[in-house]
């Protein structure tokens, strides 16, 4: 499962588009899980009402990788990867940059 949050906002002579992009499982929630889940997203969110969702269910979603992508910090066409490891810490595993045609060069991790 992917999920993508990008922030699309060039300005003539300062880039700063960005976003993150997550990879990783998710499992729908059973009732017990699903009901805190709602009440969350109600604090959260004042509009909401359950039966805003219609047939949508709440799912934990358990992230593996991460994909960022900053062009204020790491330059125009730059995407950065890490990896989710044990006791939640990110691990550098690649780093990209797309070329003017397209295909992208790669640095990747070698350790």
């Amino acid at each position: 499962m992917r999920d993508r949050c990008l922030r699309l906002s060039p300005e003539l002579g300062r880039p700063r588009n960005r976003g993150i992009q997550l990879s990783g499982r998710a499992r729908e929630l059973g009732e017990r899980g699903a009901g805190a889940a709602e009440r969350l997203y109600a604090g959260r969110f004042a509009g909401f009402t359950p039966c805003t969702l219609g047939g949508y269910c709440f799912y934990r979603f358990h992230m593996q990788r991460m994909k960022l992508f900053d062009e204020e910090v790491f330059g125009a066409g730059v995407f950065v990867t890490a990896r989710l490891r044990a006791g939640g810490r990110l691990e550098w595993e690649r780093t990209e940059r797309l070329t003017g045609s397209g295909a992208p060069r790669m640095a990747v991790n070698t350790m």
